[in-house]
C-alpha cells in the first residue's frame, strides 16, 4: 500500500481525498483496491506527506494532503502528532483561510461517534465564518460534516437538508460524475429514506448506481457499496410486505 500510495501522489496530491478513504478507519487503497485499517492509513498519510511536501506552508496544494493527514491522525488517537503537523501547515494563515476552516471542521467531527452533541455545537459556532468563505471545498465539506452530526443525533430531516446543500456544493465543485458528488448523493439518498421518504431516496440511489457503473465500472467498491444500500432496502420492503 506504501508504494500505491506514493505512485497516487505523484499523479496528483488530491487524489487521496477524492477517493474519499482518509475519513474512515476501514477503506480500500485507492490503487490496488485492497482494504486497510486505520492504523496503516496513517502511516500511509505521512509517506504520502512526505511524497508531495513543497513545503506545506508556502503552497496549497500541498497544505491540503497534510490537514488530511492529521486528520486521519486524529480520529486514530494520534492527537499530539496531528497538532504538530497542523502547526506546520498552518503557519503564519489566517483565522479564515480555507485551510484553517477545514482544521477546525476536522477537529469538530473527530469526536462525533463518541460525542455527536459537541460536535455539532463546534461546528455550529464556525458557520458564520463558512458562509463568508468563498471556499467551494469547505462550504461542501461543512455540510456534509453538519449532516453526519444531525444524523448521529437521530436527526434524519434536518441532516438531508444539509446533505442537499452538499450534494449541489459538491457538483459545482468537482462535477456531477465526480466519485466524491455520487457518494455523497448516496448520503443524501440514505437519509432521505430515514426521514420516510423512501421513493425519493430509492430513485437517488439507482441514479446514483447506474452513474457509478458507468463512470467507476460495477467491481468499484462505491459502486458495490450503493448496489449493497439498495439490496438492503428491497429485502426491508419485502419484510414489510410479507410481515
Amino acid at each position: 500500500h506504501v508504494e500505491c500510495l506514493a505512485e497516487m501522489a505523484a499523479r496528483d496530491p488530491w487524489i487521496r481525498l477524492e477517493g474519499g478513504w482518509l475519513r474512515r478507519r476501514w477503506a480500500f487503497c485507492g490503487t490496488c483496491r485492497q482494504p486497510f485499517d486505520g492504523a496503516l492509513g496513517v502511516e500511509l498519510a505521512r509517506r504520502g506527506w512526505r511524497h508531495c511536501r513543497d513545503p506545506p506552508e508556502t503552497s496549497d496544494d500541498t497544505r491540503r494532503p497534510v490537514i488530511a493527514a492529521a486528520f486521519l491522525m486524529r480520529i486514530n488517537d494520534e492527537n499530539d502528532a496531528a497538532d504538530r503537523l497542523d502547526a506546520e501547515c498552518l503557519r503564519g494563515l489566517g483565522r479564515d483561510h480555507y485551510a484553517v476552516l477545514a482544521l477546525e471542521m476536522h477537529r469538530a467531527i473527530s469526536v462525533v461517534q463518541t460525542n455527536p452533541n459537541a460536535a455539532l455545537e463546534s461546528l455550529t459556532r464556525l458557520r458564520p465564518r463558512i458562509t463568508q468563505s468563498t471556499h467551494l471545498g469547505v462550504r461542501e465539506e461543512y455540510a456534509a460534516s453538519m449532516a453526519c452530526a444531525l444524523d448521529h443525533l437521530g436527526r434524519p430531516e434536518e441532516a438531508a437538508h444539509f446533505a442537499a446543500e452538499s450534494v449541489e456544493l459538491a457538483t459545482a465543485c468537482y462535477g456531477p460524475e465526480s466519485e466524491a458528488t455520487l457518494r455523497r448523493m448516496r448520503s443524501h439518498a440514505r437519509l432521505l429514506i430515514r426521514s420516510g421518504r423512501v421513493d425519493e431516496g430509492e430513485a437517488m440511489l439507482e441514479r446514483v448506481h447506474a452513474t457509478q457503473t458507468h463512470v467507476l465500472g460495477p467491481t468499484h467498491p462505491e459502486t458495490r457499496e450503493t448496489r449493497d444500500v439498495l439490496d438492503m432496502l428491497h429485502i426491508a420492503q419485502c419484510t414489510a410486505m410479507s410481515g
